[in-house]
């Protein structure tokens, strides 16, 4: 019997593990469920195997299916910035790529694996690559994810006395990122000896049945997070402070702010823990089970259309169609045309990490903070 396909110290999640080491003991046996953008990252993945393997372009895959995902523009255009940067460093370097490997961190323990997206080793020095599909902004300098891949590459093709620097890479299509969609961070063997030590640490103490829980931001995928007692009272501590919401001031707010996501997220896994107890017949003082309104779903939209139109009624009835954006209008007709026919809403604002590529809005007047101009020949 092999091993398990995901380990219970994985690349994916260490970085939580390293904040929490008792989210590992409260994670186990509990459903770690995939969902939509999870499921399209790893249809994006395949597709990048798919194209690095048998050299063809993102473009030319339009159409074809990858984990029940059919290939679109936006899919094939993430991934062809990934496979071309790849492509890019191996003709440089004159190598070829190693794609979805499997690595184990050896040094700290065989059941500490992960599967990286793209290794290249080019003398002494280690590239470890790693596609993000997803919206939410992946930083390439202190990556977990990656320095994990880095440590068990190192110690899977036994490459600590040959490799003098590891650089991390992050691809990310969909991430707005100051630094643009490809960063890249670069280490020296002392900082890897570091982190090796770090998560030698911080396994040896998750795998104690008394290992500590600590909540925080990283709580938001636990499968724990629901049922954690810890994570619980952070929520509802953050909620119900000292004193009142109007009362705090920028910075206090600003803890709160920062975990709002993960609060929300928590709450929901308890209403659906409550929903479960309701469900298995479980009295719940003040509420009782009643049947949830559904819409019926068509099975098949075309066969239903057709059969319709055969019937007398007209196609454009059976839609409610929707005029679709400016932006999208600009890419088929004249800009001057559309700018004719759509008004843009007043400027508003809000608020994103500040690594963001988006342009902060001052706040605050110049007046009196600058020494009025004298004008030239009045001096």
């Amino acid at each position: 019997m092999g091993t398990p396909k995901h380990s219970l110290y994985g690349a994916s999640k260490f970085h939580r593990i390293l904040a929490c080491h008792g989210s590992v003991r409260m994670s186990q046996g509990k459903s770690d469920n995939s969902h939509y953008t999870a499921e399209l990252g790893t249809a994006a993945h395949e597709l990048a195997e798919w194209c690095l393997k048998t050299g063809i372009n993102a473009y030319e895959c339009l159409g074809l299916v990858f984990n029940k995902f059919t290939v679109d523009l936006k899919m094939a255009e993430g991934v062809q910035l990934y496979v071309s940067f790849i492509r890019d460093l191996c003709r440089k370097h004159k190598i070829d790529p190693l794609l979805e490997v499997r690595v184990i961190m050896s040094s700290v323990s065989n059941n500490v694996y992960g599967t990286a997206d793209c290794i290249l080793i080019v003398g002494d020095h280690l590239f470890i690559i790693d596609y993000k599909n997803g919206f939410v902004v992946v930083e390439a300098h202190n990556n977990p994810q990656a320095i994990f891949y880095g440590i068990a590459a190192l110690d899977t093709f036994n490459l600590w006395g040959t490799i003098k620097k590891v650089t991390l890479g992050i691809v990310q299509p969909n991430g707005d990122h100051i630094d643009g969609t490809i960063r890249t961070a670069e280490l020296n063997m002392s900082d890897m000896g570091k982190w090796q030590q770090k998560f030698s640490i911080t396994v040896n103490s998750a795998k104690s049945k008394n290992a500590p829980c600590n909540a925080g931001i990283w709580c938001s995928h636990c499968p724990a997070s629901g049922s954690c007692r810890t994570r619980i009272m952070r929520t509802l501590n953050l909620v119900y402070g000292d004193k009142p919401i109007d009362e705090m001031n920028s910075d206090e707010l600003a803890v709160i702010y920062a975990e709002a996501s993960t609060m929300r997220n928590n709450i929901e896994k308890i209403e659906d823990k409550v929903l479960g107890y309701a469900r298995e017949g479980k009295k719940v003082e003040g509420y009782k089970l009643v049947r949830s309104i559904q819409r019926a779903k068509c099975n098949d939209e075309k066969g239903f259309v057709a059969a319709a139109i055969k019937e007398g009624v007209k196609k454009e009835t059976l839609f409610n169609t929707k005029l679709i954006s400016m932006t999208d209008c600009k890419r088929l007709l004249p800009h001057t045309m559309v700018n004719k026919w759509f008004t843009k809403p007043p400027t508003s604002t809000s608020l994103v990490k500040e690594n963001s590529s988006r342009a902060a809005v001052s706040t605050s007047s110049a007046v009196g903070k600058f020494k009025p101009i004298t004008p030239i020949g009045n001096k």
